[in-house]
């Protein structure tokens, strides 16, 4: 690897890196070790004092747990800032499943579609509300520190587990997030180094104004800002991964054939949403004022090319008449 010549996906969620890291996935162990790793089960066992053996078969993704739900093998499901009542990619399929569970718990900081299908809403913090830290695509652990008192009766994520966790019986669990950290460096390869004191950066003062301070880190400072894993014991982090060679040699492209698929009217009309200005399933885009009034009123892009080979003429309206094959016709 090469300093600024990486490749980084653009994920929808901040700490979607961190997630993985901590083996949010059915297949995977914290650290990213596959689940079937039974050294790594082991290590885990005994550093949380386990009663039980952790299971070596993967659970259940998002997609399987609708139809394990609409059969009944999946009783109850705990959904935590996600949106599956809108995000799945058979929205009424989803609806039926959430609806089959005898128990839907969602913990979120909006009554979203999903958590206006649960038993039971709790409410969470949002960002500005909380503190703790997250893990960017190019592997760099941050900071975040709390900007804002939780609204109402909202609370950290964190601290609503561990009051469901302390109403069902356990004890000596978290009393800060500065707890939790230290766990994920005892726990999760490539964190052993990490604590809160070596993610503390601040920026530079560019500009203030009565009650209100605004910081923006120079160049330096953002190649300064936080750890990237893996990290030493001493807290040096890794900028760059694999400056000599790669674990498995050259990376390996694997073809995908173009399937073509009929495109029914619910999912064309999807398509044409005027997305540009949505993020995820519009939870929190869609109560901004600004980009609402943006989207009042969808667009249909196309290249000038494409456009003529389907009939489109230059204007600001179309109807879309055939839904399997496309044609956008003037009107």
């Amino acid at each position: 690897g090469r300093r600024g010549a990486g490749v980084n996906p653009l994920k929808t969620a901040s700490n979607g890196q961190g997630a993985l890291d901590m083996g949010c996935a059915p297949f995977l162990l914290p650290g990213q070790r596959p689940l079937a790793d039974e050294a790594a089960r082991s290590a885990l066992e005994a550093g949380w004092g386990l009663a039980e053996p952790i299971p070596a078969e993967p659970g259940l993704g998002l997609e399987d747990t609708f139809g394990a739900a609409l059969s009944g093998r999946l009783k109850a499901m705990y959904v935590m800032g996600a949106n599956p009542a809108r995000s799945a990619r058979d929205r009424e399929h989803a609806r039926r499943a959430l609806e089959a569970l005898e128990l839907l718990v969602v913990q979120d900081v909006f009554l979203t579609e999903t958590a206006q299908l649960a038993d039971v809403v709790l409410p969470a913090c949002s960002w500005a509300e909380k503190e703790g830290s997250l893990t960017s695509a190019e592997r760099r652990i941050q900071r975040v520190n709390r900007a804002l008192a939780p609204a109402g009766q909202s609370r950290p994520d964190w601290e609503i587990l561990v009051a469901l966790l302390e109403h069902m019986g356990y004890e000596g669990l978290y009393n800060d997030s500065d707890e939790i950290l230290t766990e994920i460096a005892r726990t999760v390869p490539g964190y052993e180094g990490v604590t809160s004191a070596r993610l503390e950066r601040s920026g530079t003062v560019v500009s203030e104004r009565p009650g209100k301070v605004y910081r923006a880190p120079s160049p330096d400072e953002i190649a300064r800002i936080g750890v990237h894993w893996p990290a030493g014991r001493d807290g040096t982090g890794t900028p760059v991964l694999y400056t000599e060679s790669f674990p498995r040699g050259r990376a390996a492209f694997i073809p995908v054939p173009l399937e073509e698929a009929e495109l029914g009217e619910e999912v064309y009309r999807d398509s044409i949403e005027a997305s540009l200005y949505v993020q995820g399933t519009d939870t929190m885009t869609g109560r901004c004022p600004t980009l609402a009034s943006l989207q009042r009123n969808g667009a249909a892009d196309s290249s000038p090319e494409r456009g003529r080979g389907v009939g489109i003429v230059k204007g600001p309206n179309l109807s879309l008449a055939a839904y399997s094959t496309g044609q956008l016709t003037d009107i």
